[in-house]
């Protein structure tokens, strides 16, 4: 039936079961279906259906009231960490940084940050690249074109002054 608990293969460990999968488990268990039967259709082990049992009764279910599992039961709970540092707020301002002219689309991370730290937001150099590259970002080196010399100056401006009073019909028969 449901492959849910799939080995990954970049860890040992086993993925969790979806939602169906486990209101699957708990409504064979509640029709008094043995436990093999249940891992064999589920692919959910012994212990993790008694598991979801204990949480959904935990949560207010009760199958002698209402035999309905309501995905609340079931559903798993805010896991607690340390909070993100890459808020929209912050992304959009790495953004507003970045985009602001010609010399901050130039900014390695270490002047973003830098700037995202003048707004009183502290965040370092590596959650600015990983903002970036969430974002679609890569790195690329600025390309640089030598300017324009004296002598190719004189050229332009001979040339300039040259055609100044071409008319557009005279353009036109340019090309």
């Amino acid at each position: 039936m449901a492959e849910s608990t799939e080995i990954d293969s970049s860890h040992s460990r086993q993925t969790q079961n979806d939602l169906g999968t486990r209101i699957q488990a708990l409504t064979l268990f509640e029709k008094k279906v043995p436990i093999p039967e249940i891992t064999q259709l589920t692919s959910v082990s012994k212990s993790r259906i008694y598991a979801y049992c204990k949480t959904a009764i935990q949560r207010g279910y009760d199958p002698n009231v209402n035999p309905r599992i309501l995905l609340k039961y079931v559903e798993d709970t805010l896991k607690p960490g340390r909070p993100v540092k890459a808020t929209d707020e912050v992304k959009g301002q790495v953004i507003k940084v970045l985009k602001k002219n010609s010399t901050t689309r130039q900014f390695s991370t270490v002047p973003i940050s830098q700037a995202i730290a003048k707004f009183g937001m502290n965040i370092s150099v590596r959650t600015v690249w990983n903002i970036l590259h969430s974002l679609g970002y890569s790195p690329c080196k600025l390309t640089t074109k030598p300017g324009l010399t004296a002598k190719a100056k004189a050229i332009r401006l001979k040339w300039c002054l040259e055609y100044k009073d071409w008319t557009l019909e005279d353009w036109k028969n340019v090309i």
